[in-house]
């Protein structure tokens, strides 16, 4: 194990000092709420305007505060806003308006009780990991153990741009950065004495914080992480891990949660695989159709190429390609409600199916993103019990 000159602090993972946090049992599932903090969610469609509050500026505080108390109320086990620094543009500035991360979870852990939180950090924007340390263990102790970290590597030039436009990490060498952040944060969460680190990418002599956070012995992470190199970074130091789920190809995708979890456990550890899904729900299956159809309908065209432009992994990709409106539909259709994630639309019974299903794969849980933040999570309350009684029957 690689470590700091003079003492026993390790630079890189896995390093789990007393142990992991307390993951779910295998076979529960969880439900979470997701981009509820940036302007129309992840619905890439003019409809947004139809209902501001609900749909469009969601972001706004007291919009926001509403939807992610109905989630608690509706019995979901966590919220996760969406870490972003740019937006994409187009007729409805799409995500171009967020609120920022740290500071929604503060928020948010101050006005809720029982739901589960999410921060993120961009782990290759210039961060020192001491100050996310203290901010994540404030955060943990007003939210009483409620909170946990998403770590993203960063995933467009030109939002990199606005901290460091002259650097930016190749692919595997931002993982080798997410590996030292990480390992940072849980030495600082769990010393009771201070500690020198002496990192390739962060340094700190006599590194100690007070408070620790309330949970115990630290909060968890989530990433994302696709790429093998993602998926070594998830496995040796991570709670959760988002993932692609294709419910056209379950066996798929239970291959790579074994594929996934057969790593963690080579580290010595456990992890869980969510993923990201897109709901509209009715009480009947012809009503959330007429509302997928009608977002659909108005897809905003210039917005989507703003998110393919900014999803480009070259660098040197040119944004001057993108927003002339000239996208084929067929393309934007498939990113503009819920930017690829499974579309479930249907009546409660089709969301209830839909959802039994995806634990069938393997899966550990849903984060999810709706169309209307109000209707939605309302409609998705009525069917809470039934589907709680399904999920538990597999």
């Amino acid at each position: 194990m690689n470590t700091t000159p003079g003492n026993s602090v390790p630079i890189c993972g896995p390093f789990d000092p007393g142990g992991q946090p307390p993951l779910p049992p295998e076979g529960e599932f969880l439900i979470g709420l997701f981009a509820f903090n940036v302007s129309s969610g992840a619905t890439i469609s003019k409809a947004v305007n139809d209902d501001p509050d609900g749909s469009r500026d969601i972001w706004k505080w007291p919009n926001m505060e509403h939807h992610v108390k109905l989630a608690e109320e509706a019995g979901l086990d966590f919220a996760l806003p969406f870490g972003r620094w740019i937006g994409h543009g187009g007729e409805i500035a799409f995500n171009d308006t967020s609120m920022d991360v740290t500071t929604t979870c503060a928020a948010l852990g101050a006005v809720t009780d029982t739901i589960g939180l999410f921060g993120t950090t961009h782990v290759t924007y210039g961060i020192h990991p001491m100050q996310v340390a203290k901010m994540g263990a404030c955060i943990d102790q007003i939210s009483q153990g409620r909170w946990g970290l998403n770590v993203v590597t960063g995933w467009y030039p030109e939002e990199m741009d606005l901290f460091n436009p002259h650097d930016h990490p190749e692919h595997d060498l931002k993982y080798e950065i997410a590996d030292e952040f990480v390992t940072y944060l849980k030495a600082a969460w769990t010393s009771d004495e201070p500690f020198d680190f002496d990192g390739r990418f962060f340094q700190s002599k006599g590194a100690f914080l007070s408070p620790k956070p309330a949970a115990s012995p630290r909060p968890p992470f989530v990433n994302a992480g696709q790429s093998p190199a993602g998926i070594d970074f998830a496995t040796k130091n991570c709670e959760y891990l988002f993932m692609a789920a294709n419910p056209d190809d379950p066996a798929k995708t239970s291959e790579q949660i074994g594929k996934v979890k057969d790593r963690a456990a080579h580290h010595g550890r456990e992890i869980r695989c969510l993923a990201p899904i897109y709901v509209i729900v009715r009480e009947t299956r012809e009503e959330a159709e007429r509302v997928a159809d009608h977002v659909r309908a108005e897809i905003d065209i210039p917005a989507a190429e703003g998110v393919i432009g900014h999803s480009q992994s070259d660098p040197k990709q040119s944004m001057a390609d993108y927003g002339s409106g000239s996208m084929d539909l067929s393309l934007a259709k498939k990113i503009a409600l819920g930017l690829r994630a499974p579309e479930l639309i249907g009546s409660y019974q089709d969301i209830i199916d839909a959802m039994v299903n995806l634990k069938k794969t393997g899966l550990d849980g849903v984060a999810m993103s709706v169309f209307n933040y109000r209707d939605d999570v309302e409609e998705f309350q009525k069917l809470m019990p039934a589907l709680r009684k399904a999920l538990a029957e597999v």
